[in-house]
């Protein structure tokens, strides 16, 4: 895309917030119609006045408390603090869901991130491929042939998938194996679920060993090769999706799970969702605030402790909207991106 193509869109607009330059460059990212839609949307502002009227909201508790701090000797309202406590709670939980659904809107930015991990030779590899429907990873019968990650994206149903064939964990002499066992378990830790493969030669101590470090809301169990798996022990694995990668068996019914792990509805996804770390760390620093405040109401601390934490809180959701200006924008473009070049 050329310069100057950006420079007259750029033009229609004296000043775009924060939320909206880094859209601009998730529009040029994105490879999935999910995620242009997410950017899209974040471009025309719809983050950015889900955000204004929060502020709006704070400010409203900021300025009563001030004309009480500030004007004290005269005629004005008092205000009635349990009220206001109440309001800061409901206030901290519309905050609350606003983070929840942004790990949501982050995972449609990004990518939802799925590790297979599982000793080796249970079919890790095989079943990677066979969700790619490609040949990508190396499949052999000799354990260990994944000697670090393999990462690829997919898109299901127009969400964008990254999947990581990790390095069979096991232990091991060889030095190579072993930094890919450990790129393994750190990319296991920063995944939003983990697939436990098995063939049904795990032992129960080698399967807590895999899964013990996972919660349990990131983990799916797989149980793979049910086509070489006796009937009479496959009823062992009830809460398994059973897999085969010498048919589709099981196939399409693990993609169906993963998509039931993004749970937005269109009408979120359309509502102004934050979409990346820094949005979502700003607004749980403001949620602290709101807790603080609502403390120092609890404790009776006094008005300017509780005006104090709520002044915090507002600059912690300015933070998310922070304004840029038009070079700005087209500096931070064009030093990141080859475009027009």
């Amino acid at each position: 895309m050329q310069l100057s193509r950006w420079r007259r869109y750029l033009s229609l607009r004296k000043k775009l917030d924060l939320t909206q330059a880094e859209a601009v460059n998730d529009i040029i990212q994105a490879k999935t119609k999910k995620s242009q839609q997410l950017a899209l949307n974040q471009l025309e502002g719809k983050l950015y006045k889900r955000i204004a009227k929060l502020l709006e909201k704070l400010s409203h508790y900021r300025i009563q408390l001030e004309l009480e701090i500030d004007f004290l000797d005269d005629d004005v309202p008092d205000i009635n603090l349990e009220e206001l406590h109440q309001e800061l709670l409901l206030f901290k939980a519309d905050l609350e869901k606003l983070v929840i659904s942004g790990e949501q809107g982050r995972i449609i930015r990004e990518g939802l991130k799925i590790s297979l991990i599982g000793k080796p030779n249970v079919g890790k590899s095989s079943l990677f491929n066979k969700l790619l429907e490609s040949e990508r990873a190396i499949v052999t019968p000799i354990p260990g042939t994944t000697r670090d990650y393999l990462e690829e994206v997919i898109s299901l149903d127009g969400y964008l998938v990254r999947i990581f064939d990790t390095a069979g964990i096991r232990e091991t002499s060889d030095t190579i194996e072993k930094l890919g066992i450990k790129r393994s378990k750190e990319i296991i830790d920063g995944s939003d679920f983990v697939l436990y493969i098995t063939d049904s030669t795990d032992s129960n101590e080698e399967y807590n060993n895999f899964v013990s470090d996972i919660p349990a809301h990131k983990l799916l169990k797989v149980l793979n090769k049910v086509d070489i798996i006796p009937a009479e022990k496959l009823i062992n694995y009830p809460d398994y999706i059973q897999t085969s990668t010498f048919n589709q068996e099981g196939t399409n019914k693990l993609k169906e799970s993963l998509l039931t792990k993004i749970t937005l509805s269109d009408s979120e996804l359309n509502s102004g969702l934050l979409t990346n770390s820094r949005q979502i760390l700003a607004v749980k620093e403001a949620i602290t605030s709101i807790a603080q405040a609502a403390d120092s109401i609890d404790a009776d601390m006094g008005y300017e402790f509780t005006a104090f934490d709520l002044k915090e809180a507002s600059a912690h959701l300015e933070e998310v909207v922070g304004k840029i200006t038009n070079d700005d924008l087209l500096n931070t473009i064009f030093s990141n991106f080859c475009i027009g070049k």
